[in-house]
Parts: structure tokens; sequence; C-alpha cells
């Protein structure tokens, strides 16, 4: 079994470089790591069945080493790199460097799902509508200047704006048609720099499926808070939608763009799903 660092020199945080990392995997006890530059194209190679790799970086290069961890039967450790961190969050780390290097040196082993949306494995937040088009509008001057607030801030700017798209949403079965401001789709706990996703888990076989349709803005803003403080079991609102599912498919008669862990991904339609116990990380321990 191998120690491997893969470190993008280009995250969010721009102080946890190499050198920071490393220094405190060394005060957390582990032997120091063989350090691999997400950049270059070959990174995925120094993945090894059974190997440890410790990802720095944000939530996008996260989801791409965590995908090639589940294809080789590797084992994930996130080091919290990036601007929002949210799947460092799923896991218990974070923000917290000491906790993240404690939890790679000697942490837990526990297996979590994965998500699929065509041929892309995601970890944490698929979005499809208002959602990608945040995603796509935060740029890095926001990041730097907001911080975890960038997302939100650009939703709230686009929230009032938004008229929504047709799309029919095959999930499990059920077939749901209408018009949608946002459709979501989470396998982590957490979007947007520490907002939580209610009753999702990564380790439930399943991932939750949310819909917003169109609405007043001062309306869509009470519903969601609604949401985020009662659970989605205990609101009901006929402008929100909540499953949770194994398969799910959406069609719009308009192209949509799709992001998964903030990364563009194409467009509708699409198809998603789950893979149970697909990747194995390691969390603080007795979490």
């Amino acid at each position: 079994m191998a120690n491997v660092l893969i470190i993008n020199p280009r995250s969010g945080d721009s102080d946890r470089d190499a050198d920071f990392w490393l220094h405190g995997l060394a005060g957390a006890g582990m032997e120091e790591p063989r350090v691999v530059d997400f950049l270059d194209d070959d990174w995925r190679e120094a993945i090894g069945r059974d190997d440890r790799i410790l990802v720095a970086g944000g939530d996008g290069t996260v989801s791409a080493v965590a995908a090639a961890c589940a294809e080789a039967d590797a084992t994930l450790a996130v080091l919290p790199s990036g601007t929002a961190n949210d799947f460092a969050r799923t896991l218990g780390v974070a923000d917290d460097p000491q906790i993240a290097c404690r939890a790679a040196a000697s942490g837990r082993e526990r297996s979590i799902d994965v998500g699929t949306v065509d041929d892309h494995v995601f970890v944490n937040v698929v979005h499809v509508g208002l959602g990608a088009a945040t995603s796509g509008a935060v740029d890095e001057g926001a990041k730097s200047d907001w911080g975890q607030l960038s997302y939100l801030r650009t939703l709230v700017e686009k929230l009032g704006d938004d008229r929504g798209f047709e799309a029919v949403i095959e999930v499990d079965g059920e077939r749901i048609e209408g018009q949608w401001l946002e459709i979501g789709v989470a396998n982590g706990a957490f979007y947007g720099g520490g907002h939580r996703i209610p009753g999702a888990e990564p380790d439930d076989g399943r991932l939750d499926l949310f819909g917003a349709r169109p609405d007043h803005a001062g309306r869509l803003a009470v519903e969601y808070a609604k949401v985020r403080l009662l659970g989605p079991e205990e609101v009901s609102s006929e402008i929100m939608e909540h499953r949770r599912f194994e398969s799910c498919r959406v069609t719009t008669p308009e192209p949509q763009p799709v992001t998964a862990d903030g990364e563009d991904v194409g467009r509708t339609p699409v198809s998603l799903s789950v893979r149970a116990a697909a990747l194995r990380v390691l969390v603080p321990d007795g979490d």
C-alpha cells in the first residue's frame, strides 16, 4: 500500500499547498507520501489498488480523484483546499486541516455511495437548471471576494429573474412533469459552501432529488428556508418536490446545463443512478 498526495495548485486556498499538507501529515504521524500534481495529465496512473490517496483541492478536484479511487479500489482521504469544501464536510472534516490530517493518517475507513450522471461519477451534488447556471456564473473573482457565500449570492441574484424550464423527471417508475426552476440530485450532505441538504446521506444506497418550481422569489426563499429548517419530509409544498431514488432520468424539450460537483458535464437529457458502497474513504475516528 502506497500513500499518495494528489494536489491541485489552482484550488481556492493557495496557502494550503504541498508543503502545508506535508507538514500537517507529518505532525499526524504519517510517513511522507509521494506528491502528484493534479494538473499533470498522468495523475491517474499514480493510483493503485489498496493505495491511500490523499487529495488536496476543491470539490471538483476531489470528485475526479474519488471517481478514480472507486475504479481502482483505492482509499480516499480529503484534505480541504477549495472554496466550498462541501464533500469534506460530509466526511466530518469540514475546513479543519488538523482533523483532516488525523483522519488521513489514522482515521476510520467507511464505505460510501457514489452517483453517476450518464457516464460521469460524482460524489456530492448534480444541478440542472438554475443551480447549474449559478455554478457556472460564480467566477474566481467572486470566490476570492465572497468565499463560501459566493454561490448563495449568485443564486439570490438569479432567483427572481428565472422563469424556469419544462422537464419530465422519471424517478423509480414515477413520472413528474412540469415547469422547473431547478432540479438537484444529492449524494453528499452539503452544497454551496456549507448549506445542509436535509436528509441526504452518502451511505444509504439512494440519491436525493430536489425540484423547485418557478414562483415569486420571496415565496421560493421561504420554502427553501422551511426545507432547511424542518427537513423535506415535514414540508408539503406545491412548488417543492423531494424523492429518494436509485435511478432517475431527466428530459427537457430544450437542452439545459448540467453540473456535477461544480463541473460542467453537458446538457439534458441525463440519466442518474447510485452505486452503493462504491468508494472507501477515511473519516475522523469516532464519526
